[in-house]
């Protein structure tokens, strides 16, 4: 992926993001992270995590964390570091639809007991963020319509 790519995506993609990061959480079945860049104010942006519930990406039943804003190349470095890829290997997801599809059979008692924990033990997932720079902060924001 190029820095171009980033930018055609956001600005003329139909979404107005573009998906950089998605996997399934370590130890928590249910639940997909995904980042996205996304557009904040004059040529700023900021990094989007989402948390899904699996098979549900993209429906709006997720847990929704934002950066301030940051610059895209602040915003580069951060994914890069998350992810241990540089630009030049991320997948352009938004465009593949990686794990959008998945689906996982388990026992109604262990999906309700792994979204309890993943709600009061790990906070909505606060302690699978990424690492930010000091003048740059998360939020809990709702899903985006």
């Amino acid at each position: 992926m190029l820095v171009s790519d980033i930018d055609r995506y956001i600005h003329l993609g139909r979404n107005a993001n573009i998906c950089v990061y998605r996997e399934k959480l370590s130890g928590l079945d249910i639940i997909i992270q995904s980042l996205y860049i996304i557009p904040r104010g004059n040529n700023n942006y900021a990094i989007q995590v989402v948390f899904d519930p699996i098979g549900m990406i993209d429906y709006g039943e997720g847990w929704v964390w934002e950066t301030s804003g940051i610059s895209v190349n602040a915003a580069i470095t951060i994914v890069e570091e998350f992810s241990g890829l540089p630009l030049i290997a991320w997948e352009n997801i938004s465009k593949t639809g990686k794990l959008e599809s998945l689906t996982l059979e388990l026992e109604r008692e262990e999906v309700r007991r792994q979204n309890k924990e993943f709600i009061s033990e790990f906070k909505g997932g606060e302690p699978f963020l990424p690492s930010l720079p000091q003048t740059v902060y998360w939020k809990v924001v709702p899903y985006p319509q």
